[in-house]
């Protein structure tokens, strides 16, 4: 691939990027949606704080992305909380089983080179693998049944609610999922929002977002030029889901971030710049290491760790992704697709005979037993 073929790529690759982005229309919508929904709950529950949550909050979402409301609430015995005892055994709309970003602080060794914090205190993350040895951080959640029941019985405040006084939302529960939610279709525009509930501060919440923050900061506009046109690639693929086996958007930032870090570093630059590479190069080294061409990068056992950001999260993993190979796979052939000359469109091209399009089974059940709930209703 001559220097040429590279620019026009590059501009390609900006094109599409913004593209992705929420039309300014679209986001007056988003917000009155959000206000009307803020208004609405903080009215009836003077106690919680309603606020945007996820990428409606710090600007990387695409026109395809939900709306994600958090509503906060430190007083777990709150009377809004209480759950009458015949309403647990309650068959739930979904019976989606999904997975938290595990995102988990893994012992340190002081003595490995591996693991030590970079003396100069620039933001640096790095790649290692850390086997099993970091299940015994998840067992430990702090996590537990009178959190989550508290949690639930929320939600279930929230959805009759929403129901008495909103009649243009569609709303469906996945209180089995590790994080409980809400998901509200708005039947006129067809607009998705996922409501979540914190009983803790948001503590966890509050880090990731700072996290993400700073990334931006730090790498600039190159890192939502990548996040974008990435998310939309995850979701055409089919990868772009945590319940369907595939990988999360936090986990797709601190992935770019990797990328962004290390090619600043291996050219010898301040760590916070990487401008010596265009977004299409570093975006074809994301492929590369991701989908293990050169190496083995990309596996269960893989953990990104970060340092000297503003955060108390400091590594994440991919132990829960069950559909971690299809994504290497993914990253692979386009990566060499890209690299015998085809185009950025090419690897977009939504097709629903991919592979990499299909479903377990199960989910696929699930599927349909909700449309066929909706048609009974």
């Amino acid at each position: 691939m001559n220097h040429a073929q590279r620019c026009l790529f590059n501009s390609e690759l900006r094109h599409l990027s913004q593209k992705l982005v929420v039309s300014e229309k679209e986001l007056e919508k988003r917000k009155s949606i959000f206000n009307e929904l803020r208004e609405l709950i903080s009215t009836h529950f003077t106690s919680v704080h309603v606020k945007l949550f996820g990428s409606s909050k710090h600007g990387l979402e695409t026109f395809r992305s939900d709306l994600d409301i958090l509503v906060s609430n430190k007083r777990t015995e709150s009377k809004y909380l209480y759950v009458p005892a015949e309403d647990e055994g309650e068959e739930e709309d979904d019976e989606v089983v999904t997975f938290s970003l595990n995102v988990i602080v893994p012992p340190q060794n002081a003595d490995s080179p591996a693991t030590r914090a970079d003396p100069s205190g620039a933001p640096m993350i790095t790649l290692s693998k850390s086997s099993v040895p970091n299940l015994p951080n998840r067992r430990n959640s702090a996590w537990n049944f009178k959190q989550r029941h508290c949690t639930i019985g929320f939600l279930r405040a929230l959805q009759t609610l929403i129901q008495s006084k909103r009649e243009d939302f569609h709303i469906r529960r996945i209180f089995r999922a590790k994080v409980p939610i809400l998901m509200l279709q708005h039947k006129e525009s067809n607009r998705s929002i996922d409501v979540s509930v914190d009983t803790e501060g948001d503590s966890e919440g509050l880090d990731s977002t700072n996290l993400i923050y700073a990334f931006q900061r730090v790498y600039g506009s190159t890192f939502k030029n990548l996040v974008l046109f990435l998310k939309e690639y995850m979701h055409q693929h089919g990868l772009d889901k945590p319940y369907t086996g595939g990988i999360g958007s936090f986990r797709l930032y601190v992935m770019v971030a990797y990328i962004l870090c290390d090619s600043a570093r291996s050219v010898g630059l301040k760590r916070e710049r990487c401008a010596a590479q265009t977004d299409f190069e570093l975006m074809m080294r994301f492929l590369a290491v991701f989908g293990n061409v050169d190496g083995v990068y990309l596996t269960v056992e893989t953990c990104l760790q970060m340092y000297n950001f503003d955060s108390e999260i400091k590594c994440v993993d991919f132990y829960s992704i069950f559909r971690l190979q299809d994504c290497v796979e993914s990253f692979k052939q386009s990566y060499h697709q890209l690299r015998n000359g085809a185009r950025l469109s090419t690897i977009l091209a939504d097709n629903s005979k991919g592979e990499h399009k299909q479903l377990h089974s199960k989910y696929i059940k699930s599927k349909n037993r909700r449309k066929r709930r909706r048609r009974l209703d």
